[in-house]
C-alpha cells in the first residue's frame, strides 16, 4: 500500500508519495494507483476531469479523499463529453471516492460505468447538466451521505441528449443508495432506479423533489425485484410529484419489494404510489408497510395517499400505515382489487406532535399507538431506528411511541 499526496502548489514530476512532494493534478493519481493505495488531495480547487480506471481489490480498495481538515473542489469547467462525467469511474473495481465537492460538469457529476464495489461518500455535487450521481450497468454500487442539489440544469433533452434524472442507478445489483440530502433540483425524478438490476436498498435519505418523483423504481423493459425503500424522508410540492412510486413501464417486471418506515409529507401529487397506472409489465408481491403519508395530493389531478393504480398488480400489501389529510383524486387510500389491507389508519387524526414542522411522533392519546399488526412483512424498527414495539402491541406509522424523551425529527429544519 502507498500513500500519494496531490496539491495545487504540487508538480507532476515529483515523487508523489510525501506532502512535501506532491503532485499537481488528481488525474497524476488516477494513472498509477494500485491496490490498497490512498490518495489525499489538499484543500483547494482542481480544474480537470477525472478519470479513474485502475482497480482495488477484495482486500484493498483504492481511496481518493481530501487531505484531513481541508476542503477539495474539482471544477471540470464544462469540459466533459457526452456520456462521462467530471469524475468519471469505467471498467474498474474496489474504489473509494470520499468527500470531494464536484462542481460544472456539462455532463453528469459522478458517472460510474461498467463497474463493481464502487463507493461514493460524502460528495457534494451540484452546478451540473445533467445527473449528480449516475451508476450504469455494474454491480455493489453504494452512494452514502451525498448532498446533491442544483442538478439537471439542461432539462430532459432528446435524442443521444436524453437523461432524466438526478441521482441513478440503472440497471445495477446488490446497490445501496443511504443518508443522502437530494434537495434544488431543476429537472425530473431525484433518485431513479431503472432498467434492470436489483437486490438493493434506498434508505435514510431525505429528498425534496422538484418534478415527478422524489424515489422512483422502474423496471422499464427489463426484470427487477428485492428493493426495498425505508426510513426515508420526502416532501416536494410541485405539479406532478409524488413521493414513492413503483412502475413497469414498456414492459418487464417488478416484484418482491418492500416500502417501509417512510415518511411523505407535503408532495404534489399522491404519496406513495405502490404501482402506476402506465404500468405495462408485471407487478407482484409489493409491501407497503408502516409508513407515514400526511398532506400529500397537494396536484388533485394525481392526488392522495397511498395509490396502487394498476389493476393487474397482483400480491400488494398496506398494513401498519397512515394517510391523514391527504387531498385529490385518491383520497387517503386508492386499493385495487389485489390489495390486502390491515391495521391502518386511514382518514383518522393520528394525533401528531406537530406536523406543521415535520414531526410526526405520536402523541400519547394517538389512536395508532399499539393498534398495529405484528405480522408477517412488518420492521422490527421504526424511522428513528427505535425497536419495535415499544409499547404492549406495534404502533402504526412510521414512528413508534416512547413514553420518555420523544426527540425531534432531524430533518425538520432542513426541509421547510
Amino acid at each position: 500500500m502507498t500513500t500519494y499526496y496531490v496539491s495545487t502548489s504540487g508538480n507532476d514530476s515529483n515523487s508523489g508519495t510525501s506532502t512535501s512532494s506532491p503532485w499537481r493534478n488528481i488525474q497524476r493519481a488516477a494513472n498509477i494507483v494500485s491496490a490498497g493505495d490512498i490518495v489525499y488531495v489538499r484543500g483547494g480547487t482542481y480544474y480537470e476531469q477525472v478519470r479513474i480506471s485502475r482497480s482495488g481489490s477484495s482486500t484493498g480498495y483504492i481511496t481518493f479523499q481530501p487531505y484531513t481538515g481541508e476542503s477539495v473542489t474539482i471544477d471540470v469547467n464544462s469540459k466533459v463529453p457526452k456520456w462521462e462525467g467530471g469524475v468519471y469511474i469505467t471498467n474498474c473495481g474496489y474504489i473509494q471516492f470520499i468527500g470531494f465537492n464536484v462542481v460544472n460538469s456539462y455532463w453528469c457529476g459522478i458517472w460510474v460505468h461498467t463497474c463493481n464495489n464502487v463507493i461514493i461518500k460524502g460528495c457534494t455535487v451540484h452546478a451540473i447538466q445533467r445527473s449528480g450521481l449516475y451508476a450504469q450497468n455494474s454491480s455493489y454500487i453504494t452512494y452514502d451521505g451525498n448532498n446533491v442539489y442544483n442538478t439537471q440544469i439542461a432539462g430532459f433533452g432528446s435524442g443521444n441528449d436524453q437523461q432524466n434524472e438526478n441521482v441513478n442507478m440503472i440497471n445495477v445489483s446488490n446497490f445501496e443508495i443511504k443518508n443522502n440530502y437530494i434537495h434544488d433540483t431543476d429537472n425530473f425524478e431525484s433518485i431513479d432506479v431503472k432498467q434492470g438490476g436489483g437486490n438493493g436498498t434506498i434508505h435514510h435519505n431525505t429528498v425534496v423533489a422538484n418534478m415527478s418523483a422524489g424515489i422512483y423504481i422502474d423496471s422499464q423493459g427489463q426484470s427487477m425485484s428485492y428493493i426495498d425503500t425505508y426510513n426515508n424522508y420526502v416532501t416536494g410540492g410541485g405539479y406532478g410529484v409524488r413521493g414513492i412510486a413503483y412502475a413497469v413501464e414498456v414492459s418487464g417486471s417488478l416484484q418482491h419489494c418492500k416500502i417501509y418506515n417512510n415518511i411523505l409529507n407535503k408532495t404534489g401529487a399522491a404519496g406513495i404510489v405502490a404501482s402506476t397506472s402506465y404500468s405495462v409489465g408485471t407487478i407482484s408481491d409489493i409491501v407497503v408497510v408502516n409508513n407515514t403519508v400526511y398532506n400529500c395530493g397537494l396536484d388533485t389531478d394525481w392526488g392522495g395517499g397511498i395509490r396502487i393504480e394498476y389493476g393487474s398488480a397482483t400480491g400488494i400489501i398496506v398494513r401498519n400505515n397512515i394517510s391523514y389529510n391527504n387531498s385529490g383524486s385518491g383520497g387517503n387510500l386508492m386499493p385495487n382489487g389485489n390489495t390486502t389491507q390491515d391495521h391502518n389508519l386511514i382518514g383518522t387524526n393520528p394525533n401528531f406532535v406537530n406536523p406543521s414542522t415535520a414531526d410526526f411522533h405520536l402523541q400519547s392519546n394517538s389512536p395508532a399507538i399499539n393498534a398495529g399488526s405484528s405480522t408477517q412483512f412488518v420492521p422490527g424498527f421504526d424511522y428513528d431506528n427505535k425497536t419495535r414495539p415499544q409499547g404492549s402491541a406495534y404502533d402504526i406509522g412510521a414512528l413508534e411511541y416512547v413514553t420518555a424523551g420523544c426527540p425531534t425529527l432531524s430533518i425538520s429544519l432542513s426541509v421547510q
